[in-house]
């Protein structure tokens, strides 16, 4: 959307690789999405520590971070 943040290449090894990782930068991308635009996001990198509570913690996170995505792409004009 904008050129910041991991993607490509880099994106890819770290997937393959350290994908916990991405537990933290995914919501940390949506955040500077949000700033960027002025607003105040919803989540941050700290919701990555949901990754650390089994099952129930994971489907909160994508929840969440899912929700504040779409939200994001709402306001940009994406159709529900």
């Amino acid at each position: 959307y904008n050129g910041d943040g991991l993607g490509g290449v880099l994106g890819v090894i770290i997937y393959l690789l350290l994908s916990p990782i991405l537990m933290f930068t995914i919501p940390n991308e949506v955040k500077q999405s949000y700033e960027r635009d002025g607003r105040t996001s919803p989540v941050s990198a700290i919701w990555g520590l949901w990754f650390l509570l089994p099952i129930i913690g994971n489907i909160i996170w994508f929840v969440k971070v899912q929700h504040a995505l779409n939200d994001f792409w709402r306001s940009k004009g994406a159709a529900a």
